[in-house]
C-alpha cells in the first residue's frame, strides 16, 4: 500500500486549501471573501504563487483573471496532526516526590521537562 506524503501547511495555506477543495475552483477575490481577516489581494496572490511553486495548486487563465484549483489531494495537504499536538505526560507522585502526587511533564526543546519536582 502506498504511503501518503504529509505536506506541512501554514495556517493561511490550510485555509486556502480548504476553500479550494470545497469550491473546486476560485479567483483571488472569491478566496479572499472566505478568508478570516483576509489580507490584501496582492498578499493572497503572492501566497497562491508560493503554493503553485510548492505543487499544491494549479492556475488557469479565464477571461480577465486567473482561476486557482487544488492539485494536492486533501489527505496529502492536511497538516500532520502529530507534529502539531502538544504531548503531556502525567505521572502520579506524592507531594514529596513519591506515589500519590501529580507531576506533569511537557515538551521543552524536544525533551520532556518536569514540573512539580521536589
Amino acid at each position: 500500500m502506498q504511503k501518503l506524503a504529509a505536506i506541512d501547511l501554514t495556517r493561511r495555506e490550510s485555509q486556502i486549501m480548504e476553500i479550494l477543495h470545497r469550491r473546486q475552483r476560485a479567483t483571488v477575490e472569491e478566496i479572499r471573501a472566505e478568508l478570516p481577516e483576509a489580507p490584501s489581494p496582492s498578499s493572497v496572490r503572492k501566497l497562491l504563487e508560493i503554493m503553485i511553486e510548492r505543487g499544491l495548486l494549479g492556475r488557469e487563465y479565464e477571461g480577465p483573471r486567473y482561476v486557482y484549483f487544488p492539485v494536492a489531494k486533501p489527505e496529502e495537504a492536511s497538516r500532520s496532526a502529530l507534529k502539531k499536538l502538544v504531548f503531556v505526560k502525567v505521572t502520579w507522585l506524592p507531594p514529596g516526590g513519591g506515589p500519590g502526587g501529580l507531576r506533569v511533564m511537557r515538551p521543552q526543546n524536544g525533551l520532556l521537562a518536569g514540573f512539580g519536582e521536589s
